[in-house]
């Protein structure tokens, strides 16, 4: 089983509705199959928990804690947590009782931008994962790329300004550089970009941006591969906030794991690897680049004799639930056997849909 075709064949085979949802799309086999697929995840009650979280958006008031809980927290209630979840199951536009709950998380958004609150950038790009071209979502990040490109034209590698004129950093912050105010990816200057905006740019369809953007995000992209970004410190650094005087943690670089022999904190090459090429592989540019080839060869090395991917759990880090990754069959089998056999769905939709969106863009079908 080496082609992209027996893998199709062989998650069909193997994988439940959500693995279906995912395939059936491919086929555009119509409304009737995915009302049908979607009423088994919807029996399932680990699923309806999941899109029971989704309510939250219609929430009111909206306090300043309620909405960091929500929107940026580490429990499964916060939208990074749950939503992700959501996708591998196979939601998206289209599906009623989905496009409900979106209109809530739209109208969110809607308030969040007349705020101006930072959040938007860390979650537009779930509207275009999930399918949804909103205006507004769009308008927003097309005004972020224009922020995000002179540093990236103007290839700005020194990030960080003179310590010795500001007040002393806190003892467990004392190696860290202090970002330059212009370069700070959370005000509307010169921001340095931040992995929101890559995810943003990777999942909005060409077709919805104009040919100076898609230069611009171009230009950005190149930028975050350069050796001399990569060799920036996971995180960026600490910014000064003048009005208040106080130093924050930046955050959320966009650090590319396994690039050459850079050092990267913890296990950080394992759990990012298929976040980032993932990402990555949306763009033109980056798939031609040495980090990406290498990667790929990376991935590859999990392949079996059949075509099938196994990955390590370490490069999964997710939560999958059986009934709806499993057909019944295989619901049979010992625990073992169905979080391996989970796993290797995973891995094998995830290359399987690498691999034909590769060859699309070569094509120039996307």
């Amino acid at each position: 089983m080496a082609d992209n075709d027996n893998r199709k064949e062989w998650l069909a085979l193997n994988g439940g509705p959500s693995v279906l949802l995912h395939i059936e799309r491919d086929k555009k086999s119509g409304k009737a199959s995915e009302k049908k697929l979607v009423s088994k995840l919807l029996k399932i009650e680990e699923v309806q928990s999941l899109l029971s979280y989704m309510d939250q958006f219609a929430a009111q008031p909206r306090g300043k804690k309620e909405l960091e809980h929500l929107l940026h927290y580490f429990k499964d209630v916060c939208v990074d947590q749950f939503f992700p979840r959501l996708m591998d199951l196979g939601f998206r536009a289209g599906i009623d009782i989905f496009d409900q709950k979106m209109e809530e998380f739209r109208k969110l958004y809607s308030y969040l931008l007349r705020e101006k609150s930072g959040y938007t950038i860390m979650i537009s790009r779930y509207f275009f994962i999930a399918g949804y071209m909103y205006k507004e979502v769009l308008e927003a990040v097309r005004r972020r790329i224009n922020l995000l490109y002179p540093a990236a034209k103007e290839r700005i590698f020194n990030i960080y300004q003179d310590k010795s004129k500001l007040p002393k950093t806190p003892k467990n912050w004392e190696n860290k550089g202090i970002i330059k105010d212009d370069l700070n990816p959370w005000l509307n200057i010169k921001p340095l970009p931040v992995f929101y905006d890559i995810a943003a740019m990777a999942y909005c369809p060409a077709q919805y941006l104009d040919p100076d953007t898609l230069t611009k995000i171009d230009t950005i992209i190149t930028y975050i591969l350069e050796p001399q970004f990569q060799k920036l410190p996971e995180g960026y650094g600490l910014v000064w906030t003048k009005s208040i005087r106080r130093y924050h943690a930046c955050g959320w670089s966009p650090t590319l794991p396994l690039y050459r022999d850079y050092l990267r904190p913890g296990k950080y090459d394992d759990y990012s690897l298929l976040y980032y090429v993932n990402l990555v592989s949306y763009f033109l540019v980056a798939r031609k680049s040495e980090w990406f080839l290498s990667c790929l060869k990376t991935l590859e090395k999990y392949q079996a004799e059949d075509g099938t991917f196994l990955f390590p759990k370490e490069l999964l880090n997710r939560k999958y639930i059986p009934e709806a990754f499993l057909n019944e069959s295989n619901l049979e089998l010992t625990r073992n056997k169905r979080n391996e056999l989970i796993r290797r769905i995973a891995g094998t939709l995830f290359m399987y849909k690498l691999y034909k969106r590769i060859d699309e863009k070569r094509l120039n079908v996307e």
